[in-house]
C-alpha cells in the first residue's frame, strides 16, 4: 500500500488593502429604498433568479421586518423576468403562508399581551384555547424567528419578545 502526500503551500500576501465597497450584490439592488407598495425588475437573466431569489429570502430572515415578496414571470414579448415588491407583514404571511395566520396571530398575541414568554410558555399554555399545536407552534416560532427577539433564560430556555 502507497500514501501519497500532496502539499499545498499557501501564499502570504501583504499590503492588499480591504474593499471599501459594499459586494455589488449588496448594492445592487434598492431594498433598503423601497417603501411597502414599491417594486423593481431584479434582472431579465434567468441564470441570475436563484441567487438573487436566495438574497431576498435572506432579507427577510433579517429580523429587521422588512418583508420583500417576488415573482419570475414573463413580459408582453415573453422574456423572463424577476421583478420584486416590498410587502406588508399581511400580505407577506397572506402570499407565503396564510395557513399560518392563525398560529401567528396566537402566538404574537400572547407575547404582545404578557409580555416575554418562555417557549415553553408559548407552545403549552391554553392549547385547548389557541390556535395550533405544540408542533405547530414550534414550527412557527422557527420559520418566523425574524419576527422575535430572543435571549436566554434563567434555565437556558429561550425568551421570545416582539422584534
Amino acid at each position: 500500500m502507497r500514501f501519497v502526500f500532496f502539499f499545498y503551500l499557501m501564499v502570504i500576501e501583504k499590503n492588499i488593502p480591504l474593499p471599501t465597497e459594499a459586494k455589488e450584490s449588496e448594492s445592487r439592488f434598492p431594498f433598503d429604498d423601497m417603501e411597502i407598495g414599491d417594486s423593481f425588475i431584479a434582472s431579465t437573466d434567468f441564470d441570475e433568479f436563484r441567487g438573487i431569489i436566495q438574497n431576498v429570502e435572506m432579507r427577510n430572515e433579517d429580523g429587521s421586518g422588512r418583508l420583500f415578496y417576488w415573482i419570475a414571470d414573463t413580459d408582453e414579448w415573453d422574456s423572463k423576468l424577476l421583478r420584486i415588491w416590498r410587502v406588508s407583514f399581511a400580505d407577506y404571511i397572506d402570499r407565503v403562508a396564510p395557513d399560518d395566520w392563525p398560529v401567528i396571530e396566537c402566538i404574537l398575541g400572547m407575547v404582545n399581551d404578557c409580555g416575554p414568554l418562555s417557549h415553553s410558555q408559548i407552545t403549552q399554555t391554553n392549547l385547548a384555547d389557541g390556535a395550533g399545536s405544540k408542533a405547530e407552534r414550534t414550527r412557527i416560532l422557527r420559520k418566523y424567528a425574524f419576527l422575535f427577539k430572543t435571549s436566554k433564560g434563567k434555565t437556558n430556555g429561550i425568551i421570545y419578545e416582539i422584534a
